[in-house]
């Protein structure tokens, strides 16, 4: 019986978890979904991935490139004064998908459908 591998190091390069240096960075909405802490506040976390497969865009050569397949976790979390999400900052996320100007979203699970899966140029910066 063949082996299932062999175990060979040589090939594997140094992974950071390094926060990503700020630059335009080429994304996909990989998830979103609500969570809450032990405590009870609620968030809608969005899950942007580095796409991996513009790798050889000049423009994108010390982004991307470099960074593909990392993750970086946007929360936007409800307010405890009204217990509801900022929807003027979702306008901004809406545009940058590509939703048209009055779609009508009746749910915090339209909102979640529209946007998952979507690739969006995201601007990083380390603060």
């Amino acid at each position: 019986m063949a082996d299932f591998m062999k175990t060979d190091y040589s090939n594997n390069s140094g992974n950071s978890y390094e926060p990503l240096p700020t630059g335009t960075y080429e994304m996909i909405i990989n998830n979103a979904k609500e969570n809450a802490t032990q405590s009870g506040a609620e968030t809608l976390q969005i899950d942007l991935l580095v796409r991996n497969d513009l790798d050889k865009v000049p423009e994108l050569a010390e982004t991307n490139a470099k960074y593909h397949n990392r993750h970086v976790f946007m929360d936007n979390w409800k307010r405890h004064s009204t217990n509801q999400y900022d929807l003027d900052g979702f306008q901004y996320i809406l545009q940058a998908v590509g939703v048209p100007e009055g779609t009508p979203l009746k749910s915090i699970d339209d909102f979640t459908k529209l946007i998952t899966g979507v690739p969006v140029n995201v601007y990083v910066k380390k603060e």
